[in-house]
């Protein structure tokens, strides 16, 4: 259950991979996420027979794997175990497999950084300068 360094695992429902900084890129793309506490990636035993179309998870091998192509994800929340191939775009973007949307920017920073510092901007008026300081 090696390939090129890498072994693959079974253990607590999971497929774990060890060893894979050459594959890391592929097994990324196969759905699997990076668990640095354990240094391994790691993917629901669940998700990865039903990616490979397999009964038993003692058929799971990591060539079975990694003979998966790319961007091959199933998603439990669906509920039908069915392999989400995405709808490409006209720019060949998979619309089922986008990365989530970043944070908004906060367009008042200052504003924050006062209320984290116990005070508002409300009441606050920039300094009028005095007659007597313009002579």
């Amino acid at each position: 259950r090696s390939m090129g360094g890498a072994r693959m695992e079974l253990l607590n429902e999971e497929v774990v991979v060890h060893n894979s900084y050459d594959i890391k890129e592929q097994l990324r793309g196969l759905g699997f996420h990076w668990d640095g506490d354990r240094r391994v990636w790691a993917r629901s035993m669940v998700e990865v027979k039903q990616a490979l179309g397999l009964e038993d998870q003692a058929d799971i091998t990591l060539a079975k794997i990694l003979a998966l192509p790319p961007q091959t994800q199933t998603h439990p929340q669906d509920g039908n175990g069915m392999q989400d191939n995405g709808d490409q775009d006209a720019h060949g973007s998979r619309s089922g497999l986008r990365s989530p949307s970043p944070l908004p920017v906060d367009e008042t920073p200052g504003e924050n950084l006062l209320s984290d510092m116990g005070r508002s901007l409300q009441g606050w008026t920039q300094p009028e300068v005095s007659a007597q300081s313009a002579n």
